[in-house]
């Protein structure tokens, strides 16, 4: 059985604080024989981490853990191989022993680091974006992304946006809060919507924007997010006033 499971398993005396057997899988994943590995001990395969992982070993043997996440094991090469741990308890020939099962999380890892460094390129890009990037939860509207260049267009920063998800609406102004009922009527309807109106920075200043939204759908074609972009239109709304005030003296 243990030589048919995906992962790496050693059986660890915890009387003499070695390993007493070990599977092929384990043998694979830090490149030693089956002949090597037994008799190694965990510091041998955790040089960097050895304290907390026989902290966590002698733990488990006292049902207090059943394992630890993101351990590197070092293999025989000196190359690092990131795994989660779980260990359960066990007697051979009457000795305390723990069955130790590393799962190999390398796969993860790159997954992961790969997903950080996208987020880092995105956040990068929209930095150098004056419009405002935005992405709410459906229907209840909670946060989910804001750009940080909220903070030059609105005064707020997107932590404070977060922190207070209705400081999305509580910024428009008294008179043009009609336009918010009329938001999402539009995406229940059409699953778009458009708003002009005005907002009051956290300075106390009125500035124009314009904001543009449109529903994302889940796999079950629900949908499940409301992504837009909000823009600062104050300059056109001063020059169309302007506009507007020549026409009528014209005519």
């Amino acid at each position: 059985v243990l030589e048919s499971v995906p992962n790496g398993i050693v059986a660890l005396d915890m009387e003499t604080n070695r390993f007493v057997f070990a599977n092929e899988t384990l043998c694979r994943m830090l490149g030693y024989t089956r002949e090597e590995l037994v008799g190694l001990a965990p510091a041998d395969i955790h040089p960097a981490d050895a304290p907390r992982v026989i902290a966590q070993f002698e733990k488990a043997l006292r049902g207090e853990s059943k394992g630890l996440a993101d351990v590197p094991l070092q293999r025989k090469d000196g190359s690092v191989l990131p795994a989660d741990v779980c260990n359960a308890f066990l007697e051979i020939d009457g000795r305390p022993c723990l069955l130790v099962a590393y799962t190999d999380i390398s796969a993860r890892k790159q997954a992961e680091a790969a997903l950080r460094a996208s987020e880092t390129k995105l956040q990068a890009i929209l930095g150098n974006v004056r419009d405002v990037v935005w992405s709410l939860s459906y229907p209840d509207f909670t946060p989910l992304f804001i750009s940080a260049s909220v903070e030059t267009l609105c005064g707020y920063s997107p932590e404070a946006v977060f922190k207070n998800p209705r400081l999305w609406e509580d910024i428009v102004l008294p008179e043009d809060r009609g336009v918010n009922d009329q938001v999402k009527k539009d995406l229940a309807e059409k699953g778009y919507a458009y708003r002009e109106c005005r907002i009051v920075r956290s300075d106390g200043t009125i500035r124009w924007i314009s904001d543009r939204s449109k529903l994302a759908y889940g796999d079950d074609g629900l949908p499940v997010r409301v992504d837009g972009v909000l823009s600062d239109i104050t300059e056109r709304k001063r020059v169309e006033k302007q506009l507007s005030a020549l026409v009528a003296v014209v005519e």
